[in-house]
């Protein structure tokens, strides 16, 4: 039996939010996209191994329809800005495009697609401030940001993070 000296990443290492009027260009192209932004995103460090990115196609009646959820995960100190009311509903409403940084490099646009533009963003889904189950527990936040779509995302050719 061969041995695999494949080694299985996973996980999200990083993640720029924009809001949802900022992307200036994209151009997509067989999987793969180069986007423009008019201003710059907010980032938000990430606990290590907590944030997820995940692509749920399901079968509505016929159409694939292809759920977006990124689900971000922060010390709460660091998380700061997820807890402003103003950014908040700014998210709510008019929603948000993520650049998502992969661990294994690949870095993808999520919230904005070639059928839908900015009209599928990601929208707040859920707020979670913790304080922690131990005694040496790190308080944290954790957001949960939702968009449907018909395809998956795309790869983005130039790093914005």
């Amino acid at each position: 039996m061969a041995t695999s000296h494949y080694k299985p990443v996973g996980g999200v290492v990083g993640v720029r939010l924009y809001p949802a009027n900022a992307v200036e260009s994209a151009v997509f192209e067989e999987g793969q996209c180069e986007v423009v932004f008019s201003e710059e995103g907010v980032e938000v460090e990430l606990i290590d191994d907590a944030s997820v990115y995940e692509e749920r196609v399901e079968n509505e009646q016929g159409v694939l329809l292809v759920e977006h959820r990124l689900t971000l995960v922060a010390e709460r100190n660091r998380g700061q800005l997820w807890l402003s009311g103003a950014w908040q509903d700014r998210v709510a409403t008019e929603g948000a495009v993520a650049v998502v940084e992969l661990c294994d490099g690949r870095v993808l646009l999520v919230g904005y697609s070639p059928l839908f533009g900015a009209e599928q963003t990601l929208h707040l889904d859920s707020l979670l401030v913790s304080s922690g189950k131990r005694l040496l527990d790190t308080p944290s936040i954790t957001l949960t940001l939702v968009s449907y779509d018909t395809g998956l995302s795309y790869e983005i050719t130039t790093n914005h993070l």
